[in-house]
């Protein structure tokens, strides 16, 4: 099942700099807001605490090089370790895991070809049964 979660990605050098740009933008509105705040008080807390918000996270995304995006990613099954992995599919990296859940643990010997999820399903090998297991 593909999706899409929000991951850090590394930007480039030149996101930086559009980040940056950004960054120096915000607190120049930022400072003019302030001013007039003076002269109008009521009203502009609100949009100066928004403002806050926004030069706060670009400020970490300028430091750290990295910003949270909607990434592709799906889920495959790890039998051995019983585990669902979430991979991200621009870089294969395993991103988050969790345990299967028993609908999960039989594996698909024979899916069908019209898309019907037909599970051939054989009871997990257990050594102490005396089972051979490969």
């Amino acid at each position: 099942m593909q999706s899409t979660m929000s991951l850090p990605v590394a930007l480039t050098t030149e996101e930086i700099a559009i980040r940056a740009k950004e960054l120096s933008e915000t607190l120049e509105n930022r400072d003019q807001i302030e001013g007039q705040a003076k002269y109008a008080a009521i009203g502009y807390k609100q949009k100066i605490q928004e403002m806050n918000q926004t030069i706060t996270n670009l400020y970490r995304i300028v430091n750290s090089g990295k910003e949270n995006r909607e990434v592709d990613v799906t889920e495959r099954p790890n039998y051995d370790r019983g585990l669902m992995e979430t991979f991200r599919l621009d870089t294969g990296e395993v991103v988050e895991y969790r345990e299967l859940k028993e609908s999960e643990k039989t594996k698909k010997l024979f899916p069908d070809p019209e898309g019907s999820e037909t599970v051939i399903a054989f009871p997990a090998a257990n050594p102490e049964d005396g089972a051979c297991v490969q």
